[in-house]
């Protein structure tokens, strides 16, 4: 957790758009995510829900594409692999069988314990960008039903004192008034 007098950390993120160079300030998570907490509503904060939530839900966002981009380039590495790993095979096989056909090859580079080994690391990013796509979708539910809950608020409602406080890991401070 980050003590508040330390400055915050952000990750700069450079995109080109065309001709023009973007960098998004992105702040990271803090290390521990409380998930059940996160995408439940406090509905003795609705408003602190509404007003931070965006923010939360756009680091959700993020952490997804950046999991999204380790799956690609995980199988981009495994496509890289398999063409190595076919090429070293049929040379191999080449060497003691008469002919190695396609089947046998598939089956020298299916049972070679490093093709294993890679693969089911790739499949652990798999599997983890599975648990970001479900919080991504759960959390993407939630704005979901703090949009709708707003619709019910009236604007005397917002009109209550906000104390200074962390919802949804984003720091709210202390205002007389909202609106």
């Amino acid at each position: 957790m980050r003590n508040q007098s330390e400055p915050e950390q952000f990750e700069d993120l450079v995109i080109e758009l065309g001709n023009k160079m973007v960098v998004l300030k992105v702040q990271p998570f803090d290390t521990d995510i409380d998930v059940d907490g996160m995408l439940k509503i406090d509905y003795h904060n609705v408003i602190g829900e509404i007003l931070t939530f965006t923010v939360l839900f756009n680091r959700i966002g993020n952490l997804r594409a950046e999991q999204e981009n380790i799956v690609s380039v995980s199988a981009m590495d495994m496509k890289v692999f398999e063409a190595q790993m076919l090429k070293e095979k049929r040379i191999e096989l080449l060497k003691t069988e008469a002919k190695a056909t396609e089947a046998i090859v598939d089956a020298a580079i299916k049972t070679d314990a490093r093709y294993r080994i890679k693969y089911t690391a790739h499949y652990e990013k798999v599997k983890n960008y599975g648990y970001i796509d479900s919080l991504y979708w759960a959390a993407k539910e939630k704005a979901a039903l703090l949009k709708v809950i707003s619709g019910y608020l009236r604007p005397e409602e917002f009109s209550g004192e906000l104390l200074t406080d962390t919802v949804n890991g984003v720091l709210v401070k202390a205002s007389k008034k909202l609106i």
